[in-house]
């Protein structure tokens, strides 16, 4: 009888090596998976340690070339880590192309491991409100938009593939890991942030510490109508693309707009005055420092110079829309979301909503379609109204030779 008991131990021994055997190939077999995924994601799947001090951020954007070049400049900065990057599949800009632009400036600011992500609604150009589409913009104005940092630039071709993930599911991610909350930065139409605030509002209303939204200014109800109302046609420049007292990112998907800017997280606005009064000039590149690295110098000299050709406008019609945007927002978020920044001579809170309807009378709406409109009902916005254009290149020049 002891034999056999000693044999039934001996046999249960084997079999429980051979389980913790089995356990331990099964085990490096999810680290296995869990590191294929990561990759497959274009993320190291880290959290946001708390112990970072740099500041987390998200990026939607269009990927318009001032787009690019204000992205370039977020990158440069040492005390900021941006999480993610999605990109928008309308306003002003081609989404394909856009995707791999934003890659080829990761990989050229030493990160390439930034997930960037294709919108969950794709189109080849791009159209407003997809669902009502007027023909804005020309496609034949965003080949020079599209291979501007492939071309015009010369920025190195990132290989590492796009995230698998659409926006949507990898804002999820990203803000679901995050051990803070994270600033948003739209530098486009809020198609992508309305999407995803619709399927998780409690993660967005948790996670998302302030918006940040480049462009918009809100006027009175009382504010000049307009008889161009959607849907609007217009020349072919970007300049002239949208009907007046509007912004092109709120014109292109007011109704994302509306879903974004009313649903109660904190709101800063680079408007459209403030941005407009950044005006571009081909001598600009006499900003870049002395101290400057030669590298660095011969990109964004490279940047200033080919902008009117990539764009297709004269270096009149340009201005710095997304660049300045970005430049106020990392001085407000250093600030600590205060009204408080070096480029900005001119703050203002006010109260607002997005105007979703048209008519003749100029007190309820006329013509008043996608305007920002003060309303005692509406969500609060802190608005730079008026900038310093000398200061904010400085900012600008010496921001992107900063790393």
């Amino acid at each position: 009888m002891a034999d056999k008991n000693s044999m039934d131990m001996e046999a249960m021994k084997a079999r429980m090596a051979e389980m913790e055997a089995q356990m331990a190939t099964m085990k490096d077999q999810m680290a296995q998976m869990t590191q294929m995924t990561q990759m497959a994601m274009g993320t190291d799947g880290s959290s946001q340690d708390e112990s970072d001090p740099r500041t987390p951020v998200i990026i939607d954007t269009d990927v318009d070339t001032d787009d690019q070049m204000a992205i370039a400049y977020l990158l440069a900065q040492p005390d900021f880590r941006v999480l993610a990057i999605t990109v928008g599949c309308n306003g002003w800009s081609q989404q394909w192309a856009g995707v791999m632009s934003i890659m080829r400036l990761t990989k050229y600011f030493g990160q390439p491991h930034i997930p960037v992500a294709f919108s969950f609604r794709y189109n080849s150009d791009t159209q407003l409100n997809l669902n009502e589409p007027n023909g804005l913009p020309d496609p034949t104005l965003l080949t020079g938009k599209g291979n501007f940092l492939s071309e015009f630039v010369g920025l190195p071709f990132n290989i590492r593939p796009p995230s698998w993930m659409y926006t949507g599911r990898l804002l999820t991610d990203t803000l679901s890991k995050s051990a803070r909350k994270v600033d948003i930065i739209a530098l486009g139409p809020l198609t992508n942030l309305a999407h995803f605030l619709q399927d998780s509002p409690r993660l967005f209303y948790l996670k998302v510490n302030r918006i940040y939204n480049s462009g918009g200014t809100v006027v009175s109800r009382s504010s000049t109508p307009t008889d161009k109302v959607w849907p609007y046609s217009a020349p072919d420049t970007s300049v002239t693309g949208n009907p007046p007292d509007t912004e092109w990112n709120i014109f292109s998907d007011p109704v994302a707009a509306n879903s974004v800017l009313s649903f109660g997280v904190p709101i800063v606005l680079a408007t459209s005055t403030y941005t407009d009064g950044m005006q571009f000039y081909l001598n600009d590149t006499d900003f870049i420092p002395a101290s400057c690295d030669a590298d660095r110098a011969a990109v964004v000299t490279k940047m200033v110079l080919t902008l009117p050709t990539a764009d297709g406008e004269e270096p009149s019609d340009l201005r710095y829309w997304d660049e300045s945007a970005m430049v106020l927002f990392v001085q407000v978020i250093r600030n600590g979301g205060k009204a408080q920044a070096a480029v900005c001579t001119e703050w203002e809170k006010k109260l607002f909503a997005v105007m979703l309807e048209a008519g003749n009378n100029a007190s309820v709406s006329g013509g008043q379609y996608s305007r920002l409109l003060e309303n005692e009902f509406g969500q609060e916005a802190v608005q730079c109204m008026t900038g310093n254009l000398t200061e904010f290149k400085i900012a600008y020049f010496e921001g992107f030779c900063s790393r």
